[in-house]
């Protein structure tokens, strides 16, 4: 990694400029070159319709158990290891393993505010041996089969940083996260090694303020002058801060500018443009002036990669997928149709390892069995109430 800052100053300013001012050539460009070309311009009045087997072999249906004692009404968090599930309650801030049928092992970790607690948890890995969690603040690991806690990072464990902003966690007990400059308008990526020891460095995209609509309850308001505001909600436009965000795929660290303009791959030796969204005639004031414009721009957050695809959705929802092999960029309606099992289309919440996750609320999935041609739906359908915990949805990939 020692060669990582020099290389990564040569490539920033450009690929910041290609990614900005849309140079691409189209999907040739995407196949003949280093680098995938995003055609995202060319999908916004074009709808498709694609397959799930053209990228899936099979699908698989895990209901969570549920017991009076183990009751989850929303999963926030998910993460598959080698041989447990892990699953984490918005409710209740809990972190469960669960076997890869879907019972319940154990819980793990308390909250709190004491040196082995946490207060709230933002993203959690797995793997053979342990889980680890992470919420700004604070890195807490445990042991997969044991549950006690092997290992605390704090931001002060490490100099010169204050809150992790986001997190990548990778092999052998190291990470990777971003740290704001002492200005705000920079984030420095570090990569911390199982001893809390920075071994490497870079400046990478800067951190951008954009002008957002949004809706304030009048709660929130205080009338200084004349009588008070009636409306349920008035609508404001205020300044925002976004980030870039951290990715991996094959091995790999990816950094993502904010609206995921521009993604570059650092495999440990080099870093260098890894994809480029092609806006075309898509201008910045059409993005971004006077506020930004969701269907214009990608939400970096929902970024997915798997071997043959990258996928990722708007600010407006809407869903897309890049085919990696044929270098073409599709709109989807509600995700890929499933003609695997007949059910309801199939949008992943997480891809790990060859294997895609989607979380469905119990009365969600009986809704969708009953609309869906699918037996095996119907099957697992039949065992639920609206009350029971969630289901793992499961697509292996080919």
């Amino acid at each position: 990694m020692k060669a990582f800052q020099s290389i990564f100053s040569s490539f920033i300013f450009p690929v910041i400029i290609l990614g900005i001012c849309s140079c691409a050539s189209g999907n040739k460009a995407a196949m003949n070159s280093d680098k995938y070309v995003i055609d995202f311009a060319s999908t916004l009045n074009n709808e498709s319709s694609i397959d799930l087997s053209n990228y899936a072999s099979e699908i698989q249906y895990i209901p969570i158990e549920t017991n009076d004692s183990f009751l989850i009404a929303d999963i926030m968090g998910f993460h598959a290891g080698d041989d447990y599930l892990y699953v984490i309650c918005r409710q209740t801030q809990s972190l469960y393993q669960l076997s890869t049928e879907g019972k319940l092992v154990k819980k793990i970790g308390n909250r709190g505010r004491a040196k082995n607690e946490y207060l709230a948890i933002r993203s959690i890995y797995s793997d053979k041996s342990s889980v680890t969690l992470e919420f700004g603040r604070k890195i807490i690991t445990y042991n997969a089969v044991s549950g006690e806690i092997e290992r605390i990072c704090e931001p002060s464990d490490i100099k010169g940083i204050e809150v992790f902003k986001s997190i990548l966690f990778l092999d052998n007990g190291s990470f990777a996260t971003l740290n704001g400059s002492d200005e705000g308008t920079e984030n420095q990526l570090l990569i911390i090694d199982n001893q809390n020891q920075i071994i490497d460095s870079a400046i990478v995209f800067k951190t951008q303020m954009k002008n957002i609509k949004t809706a304030v309850s009048t709660q929130n308001i205080v009338s200084v002058n004349g009588p008070a505001i009636k409306q349920p909600s008035v609508e404001l436009t205020l300044p925002w801060q976004y980030s870039p965000k951290l990715s991996s795929y094959n091995g790999n660290i990816e950094v993502m500018s904010p609206f995921m303009d521009t993604i570059l791959v650092f495999n440990g030796a080099e870093a260098q443009p890894y994809a480029i969204v092609d806006y075309s005639n898509i201008t910045e004031e059409q993005r971004f002036e006077p506020t930004i414009n969701p269907e214009f721009v990608i939400d970096a957050l929902s970024k997915k990669e798997a071997e043959k695809f990258i996928i990722f959705k708007n600010l407006k929802g809407d869903k897309y997928l890049f085919d990696k092999e044929k270098g073409n960029t599709y709109r989807l309606e509600k995700g890929l149709n499933d003609n695997i099992a007949n059910g309801e289309p199939f949008w992943p919440d997480h891809i790990i390892g060859n294997k895609m996750y989607r979380i469905v609320s119990a009365d969600l999935f009986i809704e969708e069995a009953e609309k869906s041609n699918s037996q095996k739906m119907k099957d697992v359908a039949a065992t639920l109430t609206d009350e029971s915990n969630p289901v793992i949805v499961v697509a292996t990939l080919k």
